[in-house]
């Protein structure tokens, strides 16, 4: 029997629609920004594309799981480096972050998703380019 996580997981997600879901979401009021906020949040964006029904729901689904393993990942430090606190209880998360976000896999464990924090970073490290010179 398939995981829940690969359903999830086959689902591809732009990493500039997950910006723009994060970015609105960050417009909100710092109450609104919870689940039912952030939810809505990507209904709205996912409707803006003109999706057909079945992939609209499918893309609002894989929104709301990256989304809700993010926010974990942030939360337990696991992109420790890669934000920065901000205003009204907003976090600014470096454009890696979100991109590595949209497509690293999710791990299942009983009825949680979440981005194993050594992958996530592993995967941060391995696909993010150098900057500066010595």
């Amino acid at each position: 029997m398939s995981k829940f996580s690969d359903k999830i997981n086959a689902i591809e997600v732009d990493p500039e629609i997950l910006e723009e879901v994060l970015g609105r979401i960050s417009e909100l009021a710092p109450e609104d920004r919870g689940f039912v906020g952030s939810s809505i949040t990507a209904v709205h964006v996912v409707n803006d594309l003109g999706l057909p029904d079945g992939e609209r729901q499918d893309m609002c689904l894989a929104l709301n799981f990256r989304l809700r393993a993010l926010a974990k990942l942030i939360s337990e430090n696991g992109a420790a480096g890669w934000t920065m606190p901000g205003a009204d209880g907003a976090t600014f998360i470096h454009q890696e972050v979100i991109e590595r976000a949209a497509s690293q896999p999710l791990c299942e464990e009983g009825e949680d998703l979440f981005f194993d924090p050594e992958e996530f970073s592993a995967g941060l490290l391995l696909n993010t380019e150098i900057g500066g010179s010595a």
